[in-house]
């Protein structure tokens, strides 16, 4: 996207990021929502080519996002669904509804919404997102359901943060509600994260970053 958005929700300020996109910046975060070397670069990069959803869209998909934030990954995956024309069940968490209410009325023109979980079906993609806080409503969402995640984008606020979203807890839900093929992507590579996803069974593999992040991880389970 290479125009600026035509409102911005509260407790937001717009900024422009180095390869002419838009980002968000949260005030109650101190916080950008990306990466300011360029918001679409960003999620393309961890998200799409580091997590080899690109090649694995040949198949249909569920993808788990922690922090559903602006929607430029749900809105990457849609393109990139809408071409390989496989299905996809799309869930994120969000603990700010405004912003999920924001986002559906800047897209898709979309006015009435639940509150505690948002649901609407595309022709090739099927979105969830969870609202509130994410340790109980992914439990809640996930208990009795027959569901398995194939991707898991780990796109909270960072761990200085936000650091509920980054503890060992998180990671062995996050691995709980996976099928063993899964590959989880973050944006993070401190050592202490990933000591954390070690301690939850996850396997770690050091991926250049982007921007000016030196380093990006990718998490798999076998």
């Amino acid at each position: 996207m290479k125009t600026g958005f035509i409102n911005i929700p509260p407790n937001y300020e717009q900024v422009l990021t180095e390869d002419g996109s838009y980002t968000l910046y949260s005030k109650k975060y101190d916080e950008n929502c990306h990466s300011t070397s360029g918001a679409d670069g960003e999620t393309e990069k961890y998200f799409l080519i580091d997590s080899h959803l690109n090649h694995d869209l040949k198949t249909s998909q569920t993808i788990f996002e922690t922090g559903f934030g602006i929607g430029k990954s749900f809105l990457a995956v849609k393109k990139s669904c809408e071409q390989s024309k496989n299905k996809i069940h799309f869930i994120s968490t969000e603990i700010d509804p405004n912003l999920v209410i924001w986002f559906f009325k800047e897209y898709f023109n979309l006015q009435k919404l639940s509150q505690d979980i948002i649901e609407h079906d595309f022709e090739y993609i099927k979105i969830t997102i969870l609202i509130g806080d994410a340790t109980e409503t992914t439990k809640a969402y996930f208990q009795d359901k027959e569901l398995k995640v194939d991707k898991v984008f780990q796109d909270a606020f960072s761990p200085k943060k936000n650091p509920t979203l980054w503890t060992k807890s998180w990671f062995e839900i996050l691995k709980s509600i996976s099928n063993e093929t899964v590959t989880l992507t973050t944006y993070s590579a401190s050592h202490s994260i990933r000591k954390n996803l070690e301690d939850a069974g996850w396997k770690i593999e050091n991926l250049k970053g982007f921007g000016k992040k030196r380093s990006a991880t990718r998490a798999t389970l076998i």
